[in-house]
């Protein structure tokens, strides 16, 4: 199902929007990749295909990266099933720190890669490391 949905993505105008939304500042974008990946129904597997579209359109990683923790973490399905097994408090507990560790990565990638743009920048290793 996944598959046939990235192919439509990225065959249609859909990508640029996803692109544009995704661009236009880098915490917002996180925070939207972080709730549409928390409450969208694709499990571990069926989430790669989507993350290959995202990227192939030119979404930042930073919020790629939010929404693939995300989305197989806490779908719909896993929320209810929690619900039922663990009861409602802790099922939300198992939310917010699912949305924790999706705006924790996020904020982890964005801040290696900022460290490495600065080392490539301003240090000696242009030459050895940088691209």
């Amino acid at each position: 199902m996944t598959i046939p949905l990235a192919v439509v993505v990225q065959m249609s105008s859909t990508s640029r929007y996803i692109k544009r939304a995704f661009q236009a500042r880098p915490i917002t974008a996180i925070l939207l990749a972080t709730v549409v990946g928390a409450f969208s129904p694709f499990c571990s597997c069926a989430v790669i295909p989507v993350i290959a579209s995202l990227l192939i359109s030119g979404v930042p990683l930073a919020p790629v990266m939010s929404f693939w923790i995300a989305s197989p973490s806490m779908d719909p399905e896993i929320f209810f099933l929690s619900v039922g097994m663990i009861g409602w408090e802790l099922a939300v507990r198992r939310l917010a720190a699912t949305l924790v560790l999706s705006l924790g990565v996020a904020a982890g990638g964005t801040a290696c890669l900022c460290a490495v743009h600065f080392i490539c920048v301003a240090g000696s290793y242009s030459d050895r490391i940088c691209i």
